[in-house]
């Protein structure tokens, strides 16, 4: 459904719990509101196995007193799918809370930010939220707020030391386009994305390869600040795809 979400109950979900597999959800708070008392998702759609999710109003900095609701509503939702589609970084920090509010979203495997960028400390909080997390489709903006106060040479050891293997079961992290500048720039967030995620194998950085990206790997590999790891990068040429 391509639009605001219309109704004042779940008609949109009633019979069709054995059919439903791709649902696109565009909401407000209200929409989560109300799908939330109606219980929606409740022990039902088991087929359902990709969602997308657009929430325009959701405001991460902001809490209320339906904020419970709101929570245990994405937590029905999103443990019956395999695959999230978020439209901005906005839905993601608001499946991110719910899994914070629960037990993590065991049951995803597939996450997609369709638009906007995302650092990497929220690529980490990401992994966090999502523990089954097999690919990850995003473009990535610099190391986030929170990493950037960090001394470069004490980041691998920070990153290491605080999310220990969070993405133990991420193989894929997906680029939908990278120049060939910001490919260089970027394998330093691979490099540390690997760190804690043990069986990463392939990283597509569309338009991003080249000898250039071919020179930064051998940097890499061979600096101070990552010596400690240099086990964990040795495939980190092989890891790389366009």
């Amino acid at each position: 459904m391509h639009m605001s979400y219309p109704f004042h109950d779940d008609i949109l979900l009633r019979g069709n719990a054995e059919a439903l597999e791709y649902l696109y959800l565009c909401v407000d708070d209200d929409a989560i509101a109300t799908l939330g008392q109606m219980q929606a998702f409740e022990g039902s759609h088991r087929v359902l196995r990709y969602v997308y999710i657009n929430w325009p109003s959701f405001n991460r900095n902001v809490t209320s007193e339906s904020d419970d609701d709101t929570y245990r509503f994405l937590n029905r939702l999103v443990n019956v799918v395999e695959k999230l589609i978020a439209l901005s970084m906005r839905e993601a920090w608001g499946c991110i809370a719910a899994a914070q509010h629960g037990q993590g979203f065991q049951n995803i495997k597939e996450f997609s930010l369709d638009t906007g960028t995302m650092s990497l400390f929220e690529m980490l909080s990401v992994l966090k939220a999502f523990p089954g997390l097999v690919k990850l489709t995003n473009t990535i903006n610099g190391l986030g707020l929170e990493l950037e106060d960090i001394a470069a040479d004490a980041l691998p050891d920070y990153v290491v030391s605080a999310f220990g293997n969070v993405g133990k079961h991420l193989q894929v992290w997906s680029m939908p386009f990278v120049s060939g500048y910001m490919g260089v720039k970027m394998l330093d967030y691979v490099a540390l994305l690997m760190l804690v995620c043990p069986d990463l194998c392939r990283v597509h950085m569309n338009g991003g390869s080249g000898e250039g990206v071919r020179a930064k790997i051998a940097e890499v590999q061979g600096s101070q600040r990552f010596s400690k790891y240099r086990s964990r990068l040795d495939k980190l040429l092989e890891v790389v795809r366009e």
